[in-house]
């Protein structure tokens, strides 16, 4: 027996190694996979069927008399029939066959063709390897199974070599260790080289694929015996699989051809590599979860949700829906549970190697739906990741914090202290960029601050001061800002939820302020600059960029007597503005639940305003309002009362 896990390549090594070295032997290896096999009755017919395909009639031993004469009769029939009806010359049986169909039963003649042919097999060079045993024994009895293989090499005096995951059979089924014993000779363990495999895989891609998956970082994302991997036996079996290998390899292909032309344009670049690498790795990830089948595109939703929290920079057009229609509503609870599971799955696969991540959402509808990436968007994402990066390069506060994150152990005990105190530092002086730096930041310092000889209060102090500073500089927060943090809620230790809890007040403040200056802003641009409005309201044709409060009623807090103001006296581009306005805001169905019914007074006070114009059709803005405004007015109007 030939023993490895699933997916290590032992057939690609019977196949491609081990039978041609027996053919050059003088051997006949004929290989059969017994997945799905419901019965062994004709086992021995196959046999003989694959050696006349691959060896031909003349490799099997002369007729014996017997046989020589009851073949040389059914060969006579044979030709009896078919010169009746056709001249041509036949010199063996297998020439008949195209001929005969019409005139004879030919499986009846080729079963007792095969059965002659059985009989004549040299089963002293014929050399039986039977593929997936342990599959085999889903449809037919250990017993059964081990008993015929038993009977093929004592009765039958054929060599046979099977292949199966031995290590299947020790944890699933008694009965076959009971006969395992005496039917299995030597059980021989396939010592599989992923590295080398691996490197067979990619010399098919192009020269500078090939140059790029050849480099050590990019090797030991799928070495299950680097450094990074020992140790983790879940991570080392999967990664061992070589069909799940060809899977990842194939697909990153697909995502580094998104990007050759924009490699080729900063060819040179620093950033390259960490964000290749880390594309590389989530790719691995991703295509072992869903091959182990404990991720699909129903994960979608759950997917996007952890990746806005934890992602450097993530891929994604304003429409969020699956590609493949609607997903499965799960409950809340549900949800967490799945976001959850998908950080965890990032930090397992990506943050094990000190990544950033680079959680492309494209990256997984490629890999679960077979949804081809899209070039332009790709490039973008990787202009936004390099100035972020450029940015950061000259912030010391970032760099000593992803040391902390990354390396604790690069630390002396001398230096140590010194640098916490210079984190502390930057704390206090609103250095770090994001709510989560500022928590990831406490933790440090809350659990080492004895070290640097600082009490747990003077560090509050810091903490919060520190975050006071930040603040004071955003000005406008990033979207879901509160909900991200929910996320990552649990995750946050106990010692620095009250950090969390600061920022919470700190976030509804600038929620606030913001709508506040939003609602003065658009009042003003209601007033003056409705064209620019109606820009910033509805989506631009052939962009990506979410339009300001897609998902946030804003034209409800316009005042109706300025409404009613503009449209006594507005111009036409401005009536085009306002239908701009309402067909995005109001048509919109997924809009249109979200904040149809907050936005409802801005339709009425329209209608107000409407009524209060006494021009009787003497400018074009009246021929628009009447020909396009009111009946879209009076339409959505009508809706509204079917709904209710």
């Amino acid at each position: 027996m030939i023993s490895g896990a699933w997916g290590s390549g032992k057939t690609y090594y019977v196949d491609n190694v081990l039978i041609p070295l027996l053919r050059k032997k003088d051997l006949f290896p004929i290989k059969i996979s017994l997945f799905g096999l419901n019965s062994l009755d004709s086992l021995e017919l196959r046999v003989a069927e694959i050696f006349l395909q691959e060896y031909g009639e003349e490799s099997l031993n002369p007729f014996g008399e017997k046989g020589g004469a009851i073949f040389s009769r059914l060969f006579e029939t044979i030709l009896k029939k078919v010169a009746s009806k056709d001249k041509q010359e036949v010199q063996s049986i297998t020439d008949t066959m195209p001929l005969i169909g019409q005139y004879v039963d030919v499986g009846r003649v080729f079963d007792s063709y095969t059965m002659l042919c059985l009989r004549r097999l040299p089963k002293d060079k014929v050399v039986l390897i039977l593929d997936d045993l342990e599959r085999a024994v889903k449809t037919i009895p250990a017993h059964i199974l081990l008993g015929t293989i038993n009977s093929l090499m004592e009765t039958d005096k054929y060599k046979v070599v099977l292949i199966a995951n031995d290590s299947y059979f020790n944890k699933h089924s008694k009965e076959y260790l009971d006969f395992k014993e005496k039917v299995i000779d030597r059980t021989l363990l396939f010592p599989q080289n992923i590295r080398n495999i691996y490197s067979e895989i990619i010399k098919g891609y192009r020269t500078e694929f090939e140059k790029l998956m050849s480099d050590g970082r990019f090797t030991n994302v799928i070495d299950p015996y680097a450094g990074v991997n020992r140790g983790r036996e879940d991570i080392q079996e999967d990664l061992n699989n070589i069909r799940i290998l060809k899977f990842a390899v194939a697909h990153f292909a697909k995502v580094y051809d998104s990007l050759a032309d924009t490699i080729r344009e900063y060819p040179e670049d620093e950033f390259w590599d960490e964000y290749l690498l880390s594309l590389w790795a989530l790719t691995v990830g991703l295509s072992i979860e869903y091959k182990r089948n404990r991720l699909t595109y129903h994960n979608r939703a759950a997917y996007i949700s952890a990746s806005a929290v934890d992602s450097f920079v993530i891929d994604l057009v304003d429409d969020e829906e699956s590609p493949f229609g609607d997903e499965p509503n799960d409950d809340q609870a549900g949800i967490e549970a799945a976001v959850k599971s998908i950080r965890s799955l990032f930090k397992k696969y990506i943050g094990r190697h000190g990544l950033p991540l680079i959680a492309s959402v494209q990256v997984f509808d490629l890999i679960t739906m077979g949804v081809l990436v899209d070039n332009k968007q790709m490039a973008d994402r990787w202009h936004e990741y390099r100035l972020s990066l450029e940015r950061q390069k000259e912030n010391p506060a970032v760099i000593l914090l992803n040391r902390f994150m990354r390396s604790m152990g690069s630390f002396t005990n001398e230096e140590f202290p010194e640098n916490l105190l210079k984190l502390a530092e930057y704390v206090e002086h609103g250095m770090l960029t994001n709510d989560v730096s500022y928590i990831n930041a406490a933790t440090y310092l809350q659990r080492y601050g004895l070290i640097a000889g600082v009490d747990q209060e003077d560090l509050k102090q810091i903490i919060t001061r520190g975050v006071d500073r930040h603040y004071e500089h955003i000005e406008k927060l990033q979207p879901n800002a509160k909900t991200n943090l929910e996320i990552i809620a649990s995750d946050i230790p106990k010692v620095s939820q009250w950090v969390l809890e600061y920022i919470r007040t700190k976030i509804d403040v600038q929620i606030a302020k913001e709508a506040t200056n939003d609602t003065r802003e658009v009042v003003r641009q209601f007033k003056e600059d409705l064209v620019g409005l109606s820009k910033r309201l509805c989506p631009v044709a052939g962009e990506t960029a979410v339009p300001d409060f897609f998902l946030t009623s804003i034209l409800d807090k316009i005042p109706e007597n300025v409404i009613v103001a503009k449209l006594k006296d507005i111009q036409p581009v401005e009536v085009s503005a306002i239908v701009s306005i309402i067909k995005c805001r109001f048509l919109d169905r997924s809009i249109m639940q979200s904040i149809g019914k907050d936005e409802m007074t801005f339709l009425e006070a329209v209608r107000k305003g409407i009524q209060s114009r006494n021009t009787e059709k003497k400018v074009l803005s009246d021929f628009l309002i009447e020909d396009e405004l009111e009946p879209l007015i009076v339409r959505l109007q009508t809706m509204r009362k079917d709904m209710v």
